[in-house]
This record gives C-alpha cells, sequence and structure tokens, in this order.
C-alpha cells in the first residue's frame, strides 16, 4: 500500500539544477539524476514525488487534471503558500516550463488543508473555554495511522494535516507550539534551539491558564516554562512508560494546559522502518496511552504528529526531513469531550 501511495496524489518537487522539462525525455526512474542544461542555466527540473521526471508522464498527469487548480508552495525560507498552478507552470500539449519563484523547494498538490501552524491558535481559542489536551506521536504518518487502525484513535475522526520543511521534529515543534513558520520561529535545523517568538506556554499566561509540556529525556527546543524532563528510568529501551507517567501526574493535578510528547514510534521507525511489527506493537501501547490519558479528562483532545517516515535501506530503515508524501502528512484527530 505505501509503495503506491505517492502515485496516488499529484505532488510536484522543484529542484534547483536546471533541466528544460520540454526537452526531457529521459526514462523515468525511481532516482533521476537531474542536471542543468547548457542553453537554460536557470531553469528548473521538475518531477513528481515518487521520481517521475518524463514530460508526458507530467503532462497526462497535471495539464489534463490540474490546470486550473491551486497548490501548496513551500519555500526555502520555511513558509507555505496557496498557489495557482497557472502561476508556477506554462503549459504547452504535453510539457511544461517552470515559471514560479526561484527559492521554492516543492508544490504539493491537493494538500491538506489543516496545517501543523493551525495547532496553536485551535489550542488557545479551547484554552480559553477550557482545559486542552495535545498528545504528540513523534514521527507517525497519517497513513501510517490509516493503516495500523488502533482500537481507541480509529474510533476517532482522523483528518490529514501538512507539517513544515524540513520536516523534522525540531523545526516541526517550534511552528507547532507557536503556530507560526520556520523563518519566524528561528528555528530551521537541529542545530537551532532558540525561539524567536512567543510559544503557546506565553499565551497561557496571558489568559492565566497554568501549563505543562511533558518531554523525552531532552529537549528539543528551548520553551517559555521549564520542560518536564523523563529519562528512560525502567530501562526498557524508551521513555514513553515514564512520559506517561508524568502527563497522567499533570492531569490528575488540574493542570489547564497539557503537552505530551511521545517519541517511541520514531524510535523504532528509524531503526525497524515504518509500519514493521515493532512500531506496529508500539502503536497499540500509545494507544493505550492516549485512552488512558483522555479517561475523565474534559477538554478539548488534540493528536497530532510532527511529521512521517519513509522506508528506506542500510542501517536505518526508516527516515525523514525530506519532500516526500509520508514525510509531510500527518494524522489532525481533535474532539471535545
Amino acid at each position: 500500500m505505501r509503495g503506491s501511495l505517492d502515485r496516488f496524489y499529484l505532488v510536484i518537487i522543484v529542484f534547483f539544477f536546471a533541466l528544460l522539462l520540454s526537452g526531457c525525455s529521459k526514462q523515468a526512474t525511481s532516482d533521476p539524476v537531474v542536471s542543468p542544461t547548457e542553453s537554460h542555466p536557470n531553469e528548473h527540473s521538475v518531477r513528481l514525488i515518487d521520481g517521475k521526471c518524463e514530460v508526458t508522464f507530467l503532462g497526462e498527469q497535471v495539464v489534463l487534471e490540474t490546470t486550473n487548480r491551486s497548490a501548496v508552495a513551500y519555500f526555502e525560507n520555511g513558509t507555505q503558500e496557496e498557489v495557482p498552478l497557472t502561476d508556477l507552470f506554462e503549459w504547452r500539449g504535453n510539457s511544461a516550463d517552470y515559471i514560479g519563484p526561484q527559492d521554492i523547494i516543492g508544490v504539493w498538490v491537493d494538500a491538506p488543508e489543516l496545517s501543523v501552524t493551525h495547532v496553536a491558535p485551535e489550542a488557545l481559542a479551547a484554552l480559553e473555554l477550557g482545559r486542552v489536551l495535545i498528545i504528540l506521536l513523534d514521527g507517525l504518518s497519517y497513513y501510517d495511522l490509516e493503516e495500523l487502525k488502533p482500537v481507541f484513535l480509529s474510533g476517532k475522526t482522523m483528518q490529514s494535516a501538512r507539517t513544515v520543511m524540513p520536516s523534522i521534529s525540531p523545526v516541526a515543534l517550534a511552528t507547532i507550539l507557536t503556530g507560526k513558520f520556520p523563518n519566524e520561529t528561528g528555528i530551521t535545523s537541529r542545530d537551532t534551539r532558540q525561539l524567536q517568538v512567543d510559544d503557546i506556554f506565553v499565551a497561557a499566561v496571558k489568559l492565566g491558564k497554568s501549563s505543562a509540556m511533558v518531554e523525552g529525556s531532552r529537549k528539543l527546543i528551548n520553551t517559555s516554562i521549564d520542560q518536564l524532563l523523563n529519562p528512560d528510568i525502567s530501562g526498557d529501551g524508551s521513555t514513553d512508560d515514564e512520559v506517561f507517567a508524568c502527563a497522567k501526574a499533570q492531569l490528575d493535578a488540574g493542570v489547564d494546559l497539557i503537552f505530551v510528547h511521545f517519541h517511541g514510534y520514531d524510535d523504532l521507525a528509524h531503526t525497524y522502518g515504518p509500519l514493521s511489527p515493532e512500531t506496529s506493537v508500539k502503536m497499540l501501547e500509545l494507544d493505550a496511552y492516549v485512552e488512558t490519558l483522555c479517561a475523565g479528562f474534559s477538554g478539548m483532545v488534540l493528536v497530532i504528529a510532527d511529521h512521517g517516515q519513509h522506508g528506506t535501506t542500510g542501517d536505518k530503515l526508516g527516515d525523514h526531513g525530506e519532500f516526500r508524501l509520508l514525510d509531510l502528512t500527518i494524522p489532525w484527530i481533535q474532539w471535545e469531550q
């Protein structure tokens, strides 16, 4: 199922190495080599996200079906913007020239309307009315959750949402906690930790609400409140059981806004691959944790991820950080209880 996902979604990647589309006749490969052409050194090459580079393929899939539609453009500075495809491509029969901005990473046709930028405003709006519980399941793709169907979460309405680029935890977490794109948060890689804008915990204080951020063994970014760190005391190779116990204590204490970050799925997906037997078992464990945390809780619950993962080979069987459908599409499960 995973191998065919990208073929069902029209997602386009724009590279900065020039290649004139109207002259692109090389066979589609899983990892096409794209290089500049002497005649058009400043133009971009375009391929579908699953590696297609053949112009007729692009024309058949995009020209006939999406010419009048919009797409979400991802820019190098971390911003995203909805743009008409006609502003990006000049169509000529079954081929096209890229005429859009030069600082673009990729274009996502039929991208989800929901974004990680919506988490903070949704949470703060709900916080004005009552308590809020946000649970982040690190590395869990929308498609993984859709296929695994854990008992508790599969009983809720799930929507897809899009994350940021690069699709890595610190960058996405900064956007989740602020509602701002990476160009404003100041966190654009794993090398930066200091937010340049206020997080939701600052807003919670202004509302007169208490808050807690329950993390794993270390901080990924700096926040306005002290994070509750949880080393692997049990020695089972995961901090999820410690994170669960800490989060439960905060809920029992009546904290108004609680942000809980489980890392176990991402860790195992890196080692064994997404949808491996190991990650499937971990998902059942996390599903039970989420159900228990929600038991007796009154308020808004939001279960999300920071990014997904795609399968790889070598020392790691799962990875993320690229402009790929599996990396960028996350679950969004929100309800009131």
